[in-house]
């Protein structure tokens, strides 16, 4: 689950918002988590997915990010 804040001066220009357009655009693709849900709750935006593990950003902050790993997403991310 992801939560954000609403801009109140614009509500339709949330991160969250565009994210959960950029999923409905590649829904069905390969490695692709499925939106349960999204919503606004009050001051906050919320968008429910699928947990399908460390995110690439994780993986290099921790530095677990090495050139076997860089092979194996490159395969995936090609097909």
């Amino acid at each position: 689950m992801k939560i954000g804040h609403v801009d109140d001066e614009d509500p339709s220009s949330t991160r969250l918002s565009h994210e959960y357009h950029i999923y409905q655009t590649i829904a069905g693709s390969i490695g692709i988590s499925p939106v349960y849900w999204y919503g606004k709750e009050g001051p906050h935006e919320v968008i429910v997915l699928e947990y399908l593990g460390t995110s690439l950003g994780d993986l290099v902050a921790t530095q677990q990010f090495d050139s076997a790993n860089t092979f194996i997403f490159a395969s995936q991310m090609v097909r």
